[in-house]
Parts: C-alpha cells; structure tokens; sequence
C-alpha cells in the first residue's frame, strides 16, 4: 500500500540549547530515518517535501494566542524563559 513521509534537514535544527540533557534531540530523528532506510522500510514510499505550518494548521492544535506568544520569541534566552516561566519542555528559536 502507497504512503508517504515527511523528512527535512532542518528538523536537525531542532534543538533545546539550553537543556543538553532533554530526551527530544536531533540525533533521535536522524536515527531513526537512518534505520528506515537501512531497513528499507521508506521503499516506494513518496517523500512529501517538508513545508511550515499555516496558522490555520497550527490553530488545529493550538489556541491562537499561543501562536503569538511564539511568534514574540526571537532569541534562545528568550526561548529558555519562556518555556521555563510556563513549565513548557522546550522550545528554541528554530522551532518556530
């Protein structure tokens, strides 16, 4: 059966710069898009080119203001304060 994935570089950048200890790290996804390719499990499958999220997408899952509130981060130091202020895992400037 056809399928498809979504796999990006830039999910590479995707890092909490502040915290080196957090599970969520780049490595992770890297590995495991290696071992699918390894173990040919992407064969046949289309790969869907990576692309951001509109806000009407972003608002499937997230209340508006929240959007704002990220979109208003514009450093790491900016980042680490807020995610630490609403004990929020972790969020870096690339993530948004």
């Amino acid at each position: 059966k056809p399928f498809g994935f979504v796999y990006d570089e830039r999910m590479l950048e995707h890092t909490c710069p502040y915290d080196p200890t957090m599970a969520e790290k780049p490595e992770r996804i890297k590995l495991i898009y290696e071992r699918l390719v390894k173990e040919g499990q992407l064969e046949g499958a289309v790969r869907i080119p990576a692309r951001p999220a509109t806000d009407e997408e972003l608002m499937l899952n997230h209340p508006a203001d929240l959007i704002k509130e990220f979109e208003a981060l514009k450093t790491s130091e900016q980042c680490e304060d807020y995610c630490r202020y609403k004990e929020i895992l972790w969020l870096g400037p690339q993530s948004l």
